[in-house]
């Protein structure tokens, strides 16, 4: 699976690309995860610290499109420590560790998905994230 820029998966999947980013974005609207704020509202130091929001785009094995909004935190690197900053997520020496007792021990696995899963962390301080471009406009349909 290739995850592709919103620009490279909308050229490549046309409406479907397009549909993913919706859906994406509503999903995040519906579980009122962003506030909108008004940019000419904020401190200096507020707008200096906004984060330029991303969104990739990749088909699954089942052929429907996934589209996956981030922020792009390179920015917070100069005033918020790394390990505070990254996702927490599994090491995929871990996995390959687990699956391989699994498969020896003839273990019985499950195989869950949590949609959107990511979007009920509780976060301990404000960001600032802006849309731009084709995201945008997508947003505001």
């Amino acid at each position: 699976m290739v995850q592709l820029s919103l620009k490279q998966g909308l050229k490549q999947f046309g409406d479907r690309g397009r549909d993913a980013v919706s859906a994406e974005l509503q999903q995040i609207h519906m579980k009122q995860t962003f506030t909108p704020s008004d940019f000419k509202a904020l401190t200096k130091e507020q707008r200096g610290r906004v984060l330029e929001s991303l969104i990739f785009l990749e088909e699954k094995r089942s052929g429907k499109i996934k589209g996956r909004i981030c922020a792009d935190g390179r920015k917070q690197r100069k005033w918020t420590p790394k390990e505070d900053a990254a996702s927490p997520t599994i090491m995929t020496d871990s996995i390959l560790l687990t699956t391989a007792m699994d498969s020896a021990e003839h273990r019985e696995v499950a195989v869950i998905d949590l949609p959107g899963a990511f979007l009920f962390a509780e976060m301990d301080e404000l960001v600032h994230m802006v849309m731009r471009g084709n995201l945008y406009k997508i947003s505001s349909q």
